[in-house]
């Protein structure tokens, strides 16, 4: 069964028991005689259902492909997955927070000459997204990082990009590369607080 798949047959199990457990605890407040215990019951059922509704699948990816509908341009198959994962989730309705970088460059091969060449092309977040604000991280080096939050809403979806200007293209140099370890924990400590926010 694939990753995909799986995700949304639990998601879709576990809201059947919840909605389960709401007609018990409906049940249980309408056979108790006891005001008090029915009052805890009620309590109890109304913080179980506001904590449902908030309840959301985060995704999070260096890469992610959505060219069509998000304007973001991943590298290969976890990009892919990443957004095959996205589109499944809104097939079915199932919340989803996407933490993802906006790279603000774009690498294309082209031919020139019969000859192949990397091409990089500046990007925007603001074509599609709205900038939400921006969270700061501290590292070694530079105390105070700034960098800019974007989202969109797409269905059942919830796109959060973390962005700066010189975040640069997908997975740019070595692999043990300085910026892409910078992109890296951009995305995870600056996309924690992102969230959080």
């Amino acid at each position: 069964m694939p990753a995909t798949e799986k995700v949304g047959k639990d998601y879709l199990r576990g809201r059947q028991d919840a909605r389960k457990l709401d007609r018990v605890l409906d049940h249980l407040v309408d056979r108790t005689e006891d005001e008090a215990h029915r009052a805890a019951l009620i309590a109890l059922k109304e913080e179980f259902n506001a904590t449902d509704q908030n309840v959301a699948i985060v995704y999070g990816s260096m890469e992610f492909y959505d060219r069509e509908d998000n304007d973001l341009k991943g590298g290969g198959g976890l990009g892919v997955l990443a957004g095959d994962t996205r589109r499944v989730c809104e097939d079915l309705g199932i919340p989803q927070v996407v933490l993802t970088p906006f790279y603000t460059q774009e690498s294309h091969q082209v031919l020139k000459s019969f000859w192949q060449h990397e091409r990089n092309d500046d990007t925007d977040p603001s074509r599609l997204y709205t900038r939400l604000g921006q969270v700061g991280i501290d590292s070694s080096v530079d105390a105070g990082i700034g960098l800019d939050v974007y989202g969109r809403q797409l269905g059942s979806t919830t796109m959060l990009t973390i962005t700066e200007p010189n975040f640069g293209e997908l997975y740019p140099g070595s692999n043990s590369g300085d910026h892409r370890l910078y992109q890296e924990a951009a995305l995870g400590f600056g996309g924690y607080k992102a969230l959080k926010d």
